[in-house]
């Protein structure tokens, strides 16, 4: 279950009083939002609308709400769900400049290519603000160094 919108293709701003009385209840529910993100061949779909930094406004004044951004054409490292299938990936990233080996190591990362450095947040029994910091993890700054490689 979750939601599901084009606000460039629906034409309606997505920081606009309908929009934040949905995610409201979309937040109170816990349902998610998918939003379709990126330029469209569409002629009447105005681009401003579905730009990416949007989605870090409404996160900011919704945290507790699932936004999953869709067709941004830039999927995570690792997500077998929601990443690139592998096929026609090897031959960009050959055309890219890596070699089969190096191919191989981005391919098979282990997990998504997420990581937060900080994270803060006031806890939701004591009041009390909490905050974390932890260093990128080895198979990151591995993996970072491998497609540092590509020929730009």
């Amino acid at each position: 279950k979750g939601i599901k919108l084009g606000p460039n293709y629906q034409v309606f701003d997505p920081l606009g009083d309908a929009a934040l009385r949905l995610y409201v209840t979309a937040e109170r529910l816990g349902l998610p939002i998918l939003f379709h993100q990126g330029a469209s061949p569409v002629q009447h779909a105005p681009l401003r609308y579905a730009h990416p930094l949007l989605m870090d406004e409404i996160a900011i004044r919704h945290p507790e709400l699932r936004i999953v951004m869709a067709h941004l054409g830039h999927p995570l490292l690792g997500d077998a769900l929601y990443g690139l299938a592998r096929n026609g990936q090897t031959a960009r990233l050959k055309k890219a400049g890596l070699d089969e080996d190096l191919i191989t190591q981005v391919l098979n990362f282990p997990r998504q290519a997420l990581h937060a450095a900080e994270i803060a947040f006031i806890h939701p029994l004591t009041g009390e603000e909490m905050g974390f910091e932890c260093e990128l993890p080895d198979d990151m700054k591995s993996l970072i160094s491998i497609l540092n490689q590509i020929d730009r």
